[in-house]
């Protein structure tokens, strides 16, 4: 064991050491603590400082190596973190914590924080943004309830609250999984966020709310700044609820003052109550729909407001009893009446036509039945085929079946609707994605080359009707034959699909023997076949 040159190294009693209370790391892993005692225990201490005084005294020594050297208080910030990030995957909030003293404390850029520690200035702005989580939501990252990914996208809530109750409800619990981040990223985007295209106010409308601003250039505005919202898709996206909801408070106050000045119908507070549930809904046995939501009504359906313009009827102003939020109605009788004067209103169907739209329907709900059958069947053959072709990459089919599996190759339906082609769900198992995934895991987990590679083809196949056309083809599975005998209801009687037909015999036999001295032609040969 040698010192650093320039360096005091020194055998130190270990009850002269106390831990750093600058450490970075404020959250070490168990098992990875017992793991370094041992490791101590059986090989000692092998370069100095590179242990910590906490895991020596745990290993029952009383000395430890120790090198000495001048070094300020930043210094000493970056060789812990340097230290942590290569022995054990150091936390991201613990990571997050140094960045920010670095940066706020010791006047170091994001450019060059980035530069010393050898990651992207983007890798350094996604770990100070978990710093902005609430402390339930770090809490249950800190705990893994809450994974990195979906972390990440509860970042995005502005509010403190509606962050942390969003971070419970994605977070794993006893009884079920933390959401998958494609599921994570729908609820936020459905309960926590706001489709500005839908806000009843103008987007550039600064005076609205002069304590806000125009919503144009909003930093809490996910169209604004793309790039750094790319988790959140193309949807132009408000995130802060409560300047939003702000916002439509003022709207309505002003679109109440000015219905007044217009002369226009503000319904009264029991006619507002008949009229609105809590939530603004309009109940459909109310007289009245809103101009701006979708309507479906006999003879018609769409967007009053959008269909009709300026031949809108006059509408009417409705004060939510509950919230005190106003809403613009307009009254059914009164739409009705102007869609049929713009000649925009169907006239009634008779009896037989409804008869035939209901015959139709049902002729289109027995074919798609018949088509999700032959599908079901045709898919069996096809990775019967692949569990039993010679030229399979063996040697890497559990790897790539693993990798559709955590990925989601396919939709968690699709997956879902595997796990039940296969018999390994349970009559009665409820809409929720896990036991098909869990089961297909298992299944992954005992099953043989040969049928993880059966697995991934059917993930990469089982919503792509066009590929799986291409694969029916390919391996000659006879789909008419199968059609027709679901049309007939015949059972599926799992066989395995017909060999192919010998009708070039010379041919065949020229590329059986290309075939042995070049195998790799082969495969080339029959993966062109399939791309075709």
């Amino acid at each position: 064991m040698s010192a650093e040159p320039g360096a005091d190294f020194r055998v130190v009693a270990i009850g002269l050491i106390t831990p750093s209370p600058r450490n970075v790391r404020r959250s070490m892993d168990p098992a990875e603590l017992e793991k370094l005692q041992e490791s101590i225990r059986t090989h000692g201490i092998l370069q100095p400082l590179l242990a910590r005084p906490a895991a020596a005294g745990g290993a029952g020594l009383k000395e430890v190596p120790v090198t000495v050297r001048e070094l300020d208080d930043r210094q000493v910030l970056e060789i812990q973190m340097e230290e942590n990030l290569k022995r054990s995957e150091l936390h991201p909030l613990d990571e997050a914590e140094g960045y920010a003293e670095l940066h706020a404390q010791y006047g170091r850029s994001i450019e060059e924080i980035a530069a010393h520690f050898k990651v992207s200035g983007q890798h350094i702005r996604n770990r100070l943004r978990l710093l902005e989580l609430p402390p339930k939501a770090r809490e249950l990252l800190l705990s893994g309830a809450l994974p990195l990914t979906t972390a990440m996208l509860v970042t995005r809530i502005p509010n403190p609250v509606l962050a942390a109750q969003a971070a419970q409800e994605i977070a794993a619990t006893k009884d079920h999984e933390a959401l998958s981040i494609r599921n994570a990223q729908d609820h936020i985007r459905r309960k926590y966020m706001l489709r500005l295209d839908k806000a009843p106010f103008a987007l550039a409308d600064a005076e609205l709310h002069p304590q806000a601003g125009a919503c144009q250039g909003c930093p809490k505005r996910s169209g604004t700044q793309r790039g750094l919202f790319q988790e959140l898709g193309n949807e132009d996206l408000c995130l802060d609820l409560g300047c939003h909801a702000e916002k439509v408070k003022l709207h309505g106050q002003r679109l109440l003052a000015q219905a007044k000045a217009d002369g226009r119908t503000v319904l009264t507070r029991d006619e507002s109550k008949r009229a609105l549930d809590d939530f603004n809904n309009v109940p459909w046995d109310s007289a009245f729909v809103k101009p701006d939501s979708y309507v479906n009504m006999a003879g018609w359906s769409g967007y009053p407001r959008q269909e009709l313009g300026q031949d809108l009827p006059p509408t009417a102003i409705a004060v939510n009893p509950k919230s005190g939020e106003v809403v613009e109605l307009v009254a059914k009788k009164d739409l009705r009446k102007a869609l049929k004067t713009a000649g925009l209103l169907e006239r009634a169907k008779s009896q037989q036509e409804r008869a035939a739209e209901r015959k139709e329907a049902q002729r289109e709900k027995a074919q798609a039945e018949l088509d999700t059958e032959v599908r079901r069947r045709v898919l069996a053959r096809i990775v019967r085929e692949f569990e039993q072709d010679d030229d399979a990459p063996l040697e890497v089919a559990h790897v790539l079946a693993a990798a559709g599996l955590a990925g989601h190759t396919c939709s968690e339906s699709g997956l879902v609707a595997i796990a039940r082609r296969r018999g390994l769900l349970k009559a009665g198992t409820g809409d929720s994605p896990w036991p098909g995934i869990k089961a297909l895991q298992k299944l992954l987990d005992g099953c043989s080359a040969r049928e993880a590679l059966g697995l991934l083809a059917e993930m990469l196949l089982v919503e792509v009707p066009q590929e799986t056309a291409a694969a029916a083809k390919y391996f000659e599975v006879d789909v008419a034959a199968i059609e027709a005998a679901v049309r007939a209801g015949e059972p599926d009687s799992g066989a395995p699909a017909a060999q192919k037909q010998k009708t070039a015999p010379k041919a065949k036999a020229t590329a059986k023997t290309k075939a042995k001295a070049a195998p790799k032609t082969k495969a080339a040969k029959k993966t062109a076949r399939m791309r075709k």
